[in-house]
């Protein structure tokens, strides 16, 4: 459901929203609203100070999740904006208005497994014993009767002969009830930058999660442990470093028996593909350069017959590296293991350079892409700035989410256009993309232009297939948009000299850089101090500054993806104008 919240602006309202324009530029507008009482109408063009604005055409109160947008005498769609209109125009419960008003947006959707009644005093506490149930962490005494013993992890003895720490009094561990905050801001308003409200009130509520570390006690014995690593999807900078990291650790606890799983989830069943022996000596350098160092694949076998082969392998920790689609392949595993009642831990470490992974601050890799990214954009750059009515176009990767594009677009500074999936925008028309490129032209003569992958795929044709791990196969939006370009300025006659650069297989093929690098080392030590813990069906990563542990089936729900609203969505750098949020030139929408 969405909300729109009415509260009265500041005057000091951009003048040109204020612009008088004719009601035929804006036709057919309405805002679909919901959470008032009461009625909103429409006021006939001509009367009142707001004559000559056009009829924004305001509908009555009912749901819905699409609505158009009336703003500066124009008509677009959105989901996620700031908007104004002169009040002159409307009424509510038939009483003119004559202030001027703001709705602001927030999308606010009931999780599935909630059912509230805000009304109930109580709502809080039963919100959050839902959260607590949600996030509560699968263990392998779920479904075995164990009892822990004492750990062999120690940074400060550096043990590797399996025994036990009962005298070490070093107060390193994490205690099983410590807990990590996944949200600290306390939105006044729904109408707040970025805000993320559970209620229509945006009331504070508290939302807990497990923090991740090595803990006292452990329920595997290291020297009876057989480990796997498999490495799923595609490329990412710093998969090596994660390796890595997980077989120095196991091997601090004391394990001796370490496999790598070859090209992801097809070897587990593909013939000719064995084992391959992991250990301190043959990991040691492999950071050193970009790249899986045991490869990768995608899609795999049915899920029995990759449990067949881990039962047949008699893997007790399988530790799987990969995004959203590998994390559901992760989970899969850990419910057939549970199934079938086998003591296995399967855990995950979030990778993909789209940092779309759910509740993350960042997924590792994500920092290098952005970084790699610099060096396409200011070759497209110096290209465009180089040649007469030049035009730089460059895409990134980003399927659902624009993160990679929005970030390497504001630490660039050279960025005239960002196009992401997360916000719709038209490219013909009086409002649309090519009429802004005109804009910049005229205006400095040359203009780059940053697209995700997955932008604009609503204006080209769907295509129903899909690669092996089932994601859709997107058109190649990137290709359109430089095709595009050129036609269009043939057409009226202006010479433009169009120079595209896809670098997405560079950004990802590289060694991670260091701050990847050191998020890369955490990860892989916090996913084994999880297995060791008991804990399956999870996965590891940095949430709100702090290492958490998070259960498989919350992170796979969605995708994370760029909130337009958000306060870095909503920066400029000099030169740098996103579609996703505000206008540079005149008559240009979203």
């Amino acid at each position: 459901m969405v909300y729109v919240v009415v509260k009265k602006m500041n005057t000091r309202s951009p003048a040109a929203i204020r612009r008088r324009v004719s009601p035929a530029q804006a036709p057919g507008c309405s805002v679909v609203v919901s959470g008032e009482t009461g009625v909103w109408s429409a006021i006939s063009p001509g009367s009142g100070s707001g004559a000559g604005l056009g009829d924004p055409r305001v509908s009555g109160l009912i749901s819905g999740s699409t609505y158009d947008l009336f703003w500066d005498g124009h008509c677009f769609k959105s989901k996620h904006t700031l908007f104004y209109f002169p009040a002159t125009l409307v009424a509510f419960n038939q009483v003119p208005v004559s202030i001027w008003f703001g709705f602001h947006s927030l999308e606010w959707k009931k999780e599935k497994s909630y059912d509230l009644d805000f009304s109930d005093p109580s709502w809080k506490e039963k919100y959050q014993e839902d959260w607590n149930r949600r996030f509560s962490l699968p263990h392998i005494t779920d479904i075995y009767d164990l009892k822990p013993r004492l750990t062999t992890f120690s940074l400060k003895k550096n043990r590797t002969d399996g025994g036990s720490l009962s005298a070490d009094k070093w107060n390193g561990y994490v205690n099983k009830d410590d807990r990590a905050l996944l949200k600290v801001i306390k939105y006044a308003s729904p109408t707040s930058a970025g805000a993320e409200c559970v209620d229509p009130d945006c009331s504070w509520v508290e939302h807990w999660i497990h923090r991740a570390g090595p803990r006292k006690e452990i329920y595997y014995e290291p020297a009876e442990v057989k480990a796997a690593i498999v490495t799923c999807g595609g490329l990412c900078p710093g998969l090596n470093d994660v390796i890595r990291q997980i077989v120095f650790t196991l091997e601090i606890y004391g394990v001796k028996n370490i496999v790598g799983i070859q090209f992801g989830y097809r070897g587990f069943f593909e013939k000719g593909l064995k084992e391959m022996p992991l250990s301190r000596k043959v990991v040691e350098n492999i950071n050193l350069s970009g790249g899986s160092f045991l490869g990768v694949s995608r899609g795999g076998a049915k899920t029995s017959e990759i449990v067949d082969s881990i039962q047949a392998r008699r893997i007790d920790m399988l530790f799987v590296i990969g995004g959203n689609g590998s994390h559901a392949g992760a989970n899969a595993i850990h419910e057939e293991c549970r199934k079938r009642k086998l003591k296995v831990s399967v855990v995950a470490v979030p990778k993909t350079i789209d940092n779309d992974i759910l509740f993350m601050d960042k997924t590792f890799g994500f920092d290098t892409a952005v970084e790699e990214a610099q060096r396409a954009i200011n070759s497209a750059y110096i290209e465009a700035r180089s040649a007469y009515h030049g035009i730089g176009l460059v895409k990134l990767m980003g399927r659902s989410s624009g993160f990679i594009a929005m970030q390497a677009s504001l630490s660039s500074g050279q960025i005239d256009v960002c196009l992401i999936p997360e916000v719709s925008f038209t490219l013909d028309g009086e409002h649309g993309v090519m009429r802004h490129l005109e804009h910049l032209l005229e205006k400095k003569g040359f203009c780059v232009v940053c697209v995700a992958e997955g932008a604009g795929q609503d204006l080209l044709q769907k295509s129903n297939a899909t690669d092996a791990s089932g994601n859709v196969i997107l058109s190649d939006f990137g290709v359109h948009m430089q095709q595009k370009i050129k036609n269009h300025f043939k057409d009226i006659g202006v010479p433009a000299d169009v120079k595209y650069i896809d670098p997405t297989y560079m950004v990802r093929a590289c060694r991670a850089n260091a701050s990847d690098a050191i998020l890369c080392t955490v990860l892989g030590q916090n996913a084994v101090h999880g297995a060791f813990a008991g804990f399956s069906g999870i996965t590891s990563g940095i949430c709100n500054t702090h290492y958490a542990f998070l259960p498989i089936t919350e992170v796979i729900t969605k995708p994370k993806r760029v909130n337009p609203n958000s306060r870095i969505a909503t920066k400029k750098s000099p030169g740098c104008f996103f579609i996703a949020t505000r206008t540079r030139s005149p008559g240009l929408t979203k």
